[in-house]
């Protein structure tokens, strides 16, 4: 996933998914959201602007774990926030925080 600086340039938001996910289906566009699946996983995804941030939403069919964002492979990108408790602001260059951030990250899809 990429977005655009204020200046232009691109910048990696997430890696692909740790693991396969297949083909996805097609994709479905409103207006401030799209959608589509992974049908092979049992995944549908909805992503959407919510007051200018981007919120992603997994559904899934069975219990299965998902490894996403994978973050930090942009050396442009100086933080990631994740929304867990009242969010998180982490470093992408602290070793601290590597592990707590995968731990935040990797779970049940629902």
């Amino acid at each position: 996933m990429t977005a655009r600086t204020g200046d232009g340039r691109p910048m990696v938001l997430s890696a692909p998914a740790g693991s396969a996910l297949g083909e996805p289906g097609p994709v479905t566009r409103t207006s401030g959201q799209a959608r589509w699946s992974y049908p092979d996983k049992g995944l549908s995804v909805t992503a959407r602007s919510e007051r200018g941030r981007l919120r992603i939403t997994m559904r899934s069919d069975r219990d299965q774990t998902v490894g996403w964002p994978v973050t930090g492979t942009d050396r442009a990108a100086v933080s990631v926030q994740l929304p867990c408790g009242e969010g998180l602001d982490i470093p992408v260059g602290d070793r601290f925080w590597p592990p707590a951030r995968s731990s935040a990250t990797t779970g049940r899809a629902t």
